[in-house]
């Protein structure tokens, strides 16, 4: 869909000027989206996903390890399929207003693929270079 087609479609949430400022510059800030409530079970879930990890000793298609990663000291890259390993995880791409954003930017034809979550541990880590998901 190119951009006179997305503009065709009135936006949910995101203003004209922010929708133009995206064209333009590739890219919105959204400060605070997801308040502290709505995190909370979020970093419940994401200490979950951790502790399914601990006993791996080596990388899945699920969780891809770093070379250090053990039970006591889990050190995770990634962790794919999030949505499948707890149900906050799907609550947030569900009953947010990321989706509303994603088609005010893109079009109402989007849908949901995966999560993903790259994690970058205190003490250094694996490096997660810059990239863009489409």
């Amino acid at each position: 869909m190119d951009i006179a087609d997305i503009f065709k479609h009135p936006a949910a949430v995101v203003s004209e000027a922010q929708r133009r400022f995206y064209f333009d510059q590739g890219y919105l800030a959204f400060p605070r989206l997801i308040d502290a409530a709505e995190l909370a079970p979020l970093h419940a879930a994401l200490d979950k996903v951790v502790d399914l990890a601990r006993p791996l000793t080596r990388s899945t298609e699920t969780f891809d390890l770093e070379p250090d990663h053990s039970a006591e000291t889990p050190r995770l890259r990634r962790a794919a399929y999030l949505d499948d390993l707890d149900p906050a995880f799907w609550e947030l791409c569900a009953n947010s207003v990321i989706p509303d954003i994603a088609a005010d930017l893109l079009g109402p034809n989007v849908r949901f693929r995966e999560i993903m979550m790259n994690f970058k541990w205190a003490g250094g880590g694996a490096e997660v270079k810059w990239h863009q998901d489409l």
